[in-house]
C-alpha cells in the first residue's frame, strides 16, 4: 500500500494527465476505490501512448522534386539535404534516380538500432551524388589548354583550389604538400595536376590553378577535346555525406554511388576527413555503396573536427566504449581514394567492415607519406574485418593496423597488398586469408597467423624503441602504456610459398626523436614467440621453432584470376595431409602477456578456428593446413569474392 500511494503522489503531481483525471473522477469515483482507478487510469494511458509511438515516415526526393515540396512520393524534394534538415529517428529518405550534386548533412540522428535515420537509393534505381560541378564556361587559351575563371563565391565555404592537401594537418605528409584538394574530371577521369602553369601545355589531361582574394583561375588540357561539350567537373565539396555537429548516431546510408570529394589530408593527431564520415557519430551503417575518386579518404570514422590532439603513443582520451564506433561498413566497393578506402582511429572500435572491394588507392600517387593505405587503423579495439578484396592494385599498403590496436580480428580476406602491423600490443588475429602483397612486423607483437595461405618474398621485421598504450579488455579505458618487447608471436597451420620464417631480419631505421636500439636480431623463442604445423613451398623455409611443420620441396602452382570477382586455382600434393594440425582456440593460444587478454569475439566469447575462408567447416580433431578446408590433392579451384548488381557480396 505504501509503494502504491507513492506511485500516485508522483503520478498526481507530475502528470498533465492526472491532472485532467483528477478534475473528472473528483465526483464520480467513489474515494475508497480511488487508488485503485488511479493505477488502471495509469495502466491504460501507457497503453495508449505506445499505441501512438512514432512510426517513421518516408521522405522521397527526386530530380524533379522542389524543397518547397512535402517531401511525398508524389511530391518529392529535390534535394537529400532538404530531406535531411527535417527527418528524425525512425525516417527513411528514398532517394530517386539521377545526380544529386551536393553536400548532405545529416541534422540529427537516430536513438537505437530500431529508430535509425535512414538514406537509401529506391531499390533497383542508380542514384549518383557528387562533390563536383560540371564547369561550361571554359575559354580556349590554345594549344589544347583552356582556362575558366570562377568568382570564390562560387564555391561558397570551401574553395579547395585555396586549400592544400595538408590545410587540417601535414603531419606525415611526406610529398606533394603544394598539392591542392580540388581535381578537375573529363568524362569520369580524373587529370594530374602541375605545380607551374607552363607544364599544363606539355602534358594532356592535366591541370594547374591560382586561386586570390576574388576569383579563381583553373587551366587545363583537354587534348583536341573542347570541354564545354564533354562531360567535365570540378571538385567543389569537401565531403558528400559528413555531419557537421557532432554525434550524430544510428545512420543507415545505402545504395549510393559517391563521387568526387575534395577531402584533405588526414593524420592519426588531428581531424579525419572523407568522402563519407561520421565525426564522431556511433552505430552507423555504410552498406552497398560505392565512392570513387575522393581525394585522400572514403570512409572516415576518425577523428572528429571538435577533437584536439593527443600523444600519438598514449592515447589520452576516455571515450565511452558503447558511444563510439559500433559501425557496420559491409559490401561497399572503393575504387581511387587518394588515402585511403576506409580510415580511423578509436572511434572505429567495436566495427564490422565486411564485404568490401578496396583498389587503386593512392593510384596516381600525386602526394605520398606515411598514412596511405588501403585500410588504415589506429587505437581500435574489438574491431572485426572479414571477407574483403583489397586487391593488388592499391599503390600503397593493402591493410596497416597502426598503434594501440587492441583484440583485432582479421579472417576470411584476399589481401594483395602488404599487411602491416605496427605499434601494437595486441592481440591481434590474422586467419583464413590469402595473402600476396607480404608481410611486416614493425615494432608490434601479440599477433597470431593462422592458417592463411602466404605467398610473399620474406617475413620483414622491424624494431624501435616505442611505448605505446592499451586497454582494459572490451574497453576503452586505457589500462597502462608499456613499450614494445616484440613477443608473443604465434604462427600456426599456415601454407607458406617462397618466403618463409627463415627470411625474418629486424630491421632498423633511424628516427630523430626517438631512441636507436641495438642491432642483434632476437630469433622468435628468444622473445616469447611459437611457430609450428606450418607447410612451407616453393623454397619457403620454417623456423627453428618449426617442429612439426614440414618443408616441401614441392613448387605449387598456382594463379589468381582478379576481375573484382576473385578465382584462385592451385595444384599441391598430399605433403600437407602429413601434418596434424591443432584446432585453434581462444584457450589455445591463451592469454597475451601485456594486455593479459585472450583473443576473443567482440562480446568476450571465446574464438573457435573451426571454419575455412569459404565459411565451410573443419575437421576439428585435424583442421589442415592453409584457408581451404577442402584442399585436396591436385587440382583446386576456389571462388573466394564476388561482385553482383548490388556490390561486393560476403561468400557464406
Amino acid at each position: 500500500l505504501f509503494c502504491k500511494a507513492k506511485v500516485i503522489k508522483y503520478l498526481w503531481s507530475n502528470s498533465t494527465w492526472f491532472a485532467i483525471v483528477k478534475i473528472i473522477t473528483a465526483r464520480i469515483v467513489n474515494p475508497e476505490r480511488f487508488c485503485d482507478f488511479i493505477l488502471f487510469s495509469c495502466v491504460v494511458l501507457a497503453l495508449l501512448s505506445s499505441s501512438c509511438a512514432y512510426k517513421g515516415k518516408e521522405y522521397h526526393v527526386s530530380p524533379t522534386g522542389n524543397d518547397i515540396n512535402n517531401g511525398t512520393i508524389r511530391a518529392p524534394f529535390q534535394t537529400i539535404s532538404a530531406a535531411a534538415r527535417i527527418a528524425k529517428a525512425g525516417d527513411t529518405i528514398t532517394v530517386h534516380q539521377g545526380v544529386y550534386r551536393e553536400y548532405v548533412n545529416p541534422a540529427r540522428g537516430g536513438k537505437s538500432e530500431s529508430e535509425r535515420i535512414v538514406y537509401r537509393a529506391a531499390p533497383g534505381e542508380h542514384v549518383v551524388i557528387k562533390g563536383s560541378e560540371r564547369i561550361t564556361t571554359w575559354k580556349d587559351a590554345g594549344n589544347g589548354v583552356w582556362k575558366v575563371e570562377l568568382p570564390n563565391s562560387f564555391f561558397k565555404k570551401y574553395n579547395p583550389y585555396r586549400r592544400k592537401i595538408g590545410w587540417v594537418t601535414e603531419n606525415w605528409l611526406r610529398g606533394g604538400k603544394w598539392t591542392h584538394c580540388g581535381d578537375v574530371y573529363l568524362n569520369g577521369e580524373a587529370f594530374r595536376e602541375k605545380r607551374k602553369a607552363a607544364e599544363v601545355s606539355s602534358e594532356k589531361n592535366s591541370w594547374h590553378t591560382a586561386a586570390y582574394e576574388f576569383n579563381t583561375y583553373i587551366w587545363a588540357n583537354f587534348g583536341d577535346l573542347n570541354p564545354n561539350k564533354e562531360l567535365t567537373e570540378i571538385n567543389v565539396r569537401e565531403s558528400i555525406i559528413y555531419p557537421e555537429n557532432t554525434p550524430v548516431n544510428y545512420i543507415t546510408i545505402r545504395g549510393f554511388t559517391m563521387m568526387h570529394a575534395a577531402s584533405p589530408w588526414a593524420s592519426p593527431s588531428h581531424y579525419q576527413s572523407g568522402a563519407v564520415g561520421t565525426n564522431g557519430g556511433h552505430h552507423w551503417i555504410v552498406e552497398n555503396c560505392a565512392i570513387i575518386n575522393a581525394k585522400t579518404n572514403g570512409f572516415s570514422m576518425g577523428i572528429p573536427k571538435k577533437w584536439t590532439a593527443y600523444n600519438e603513443y598514449d592515447f589520452a582520451g576516455q571515450l565511452d566504449y558503447n558511444r563510439v564506433g559500433h559501425h557496420i561498413i559491409r559490401n561497399n566497393i572503393f575504387r581511387r581514394c587518394g588515402q585511403s578506402g576506409i580510415v580511423g582511429n578509436q572511434y572505429n572500435t567495436a566495427s564490422y567492415i565486411a564485404g568490401n572491394y578496396i583498389a587503386e588507392t593512392s593510384y596516381r600517387r600525386e602526394f605520398w607519406g606515411v598514412e596511405p593505405s588501403a585500410i588504415k587503423f589506429h587505437n581500435g579495439v574489438d574491431l572485426v574485418l572479414e571477407n574483403n578484396h583489397i586487391a593488388e592494385s592499391n599503390n600503397c599498403y593493402g591493410l596497416w593496423i597502426d598503434a594501440g590496436n587492441q583484440n583485432i580480428r582479421v579472417t576470411r580476406n584476399f589481401i594483395g597488398a602488404l599487411l602491416f602491423i605496427e605499434a601494437n600490443h595486441g592481440p591481434v588475429l590474422v586467419d583464413n586469408n590469402v595473402i600476396t602483397g607480404g608481410f611486416t612486423n614493425w615494432v608490434s607483437e601479440a599477433h597470431t597467423m593462422a592458417h592463411n595461405l602466404l605467398v610473399f618474398e620474406k617475413y620483414r621485421h622491424g624494431r624501435e624503441d616505442r611505448p605505446v598504450g592499451y586497454y582494459k579488455p572490451h574497453s576503452l579505458e586505457t589500462a597502462g602504456v608499456a613499450k614494445i618487447s616484440y613477443g608473443d608471436e604465434r604462427w600456426y597451420n599456415n601454407i607458406f610459398i617462397k618466403g618463409g620464417l627463415d627470411s625474418s631480419k629486424r630491421q632498423i631505421r633511424i628516427h630523430p626523436q626517438r631512441m636507436l636500439v641495438d642491432g642483434d636480431f632476437q630469433p622468435l623463442a628468444a622473445r616469447g614467440c611459437d611457430a609450428d604445423y606450418n607447410l612451407f613451398l616453393s623454397g619457403a623455409k620454417k623456423s627453428q621453432l618449426d617442429e612439426n611443420s614440414i618443408v616441401s620441396d614441392h613448387k605449387i602452382q598456382y594463379s589468381i584470376q582478379d576481375d573484382g570477382n576473385l578465382t584462385i586455382d592451385l595444384e599441391i600434393n598430399l605433403e600437407s595431409a602429413g601434418i596434424k594440425c591443432p584446432l585453434i582456440t581462444s584457450d589455445f593460444l591463451g592469454f597475451y602477456k601485456v594486455p593479459q587478454q585472450a583473443m576473443e569475439n567482440p562480446d568476450g566469447s571465446g574464438i573457435i578456428l573451426d571454419h575455412d575462408i569459404l565459411g565451410k567447416p573443419r575437421n576439428r580433431d585435424n583442421p589442415g593446413v592453409g584457408p581451404f578446408a577442402g584442399l585436396k590433392h591436385g587440382k583446386n579451384r576456389f571462388r573466394i569474392f564476388s561482385i553482383t548488381d548490388k556490390g561486393p557480396q560476403v561468400n557464406k
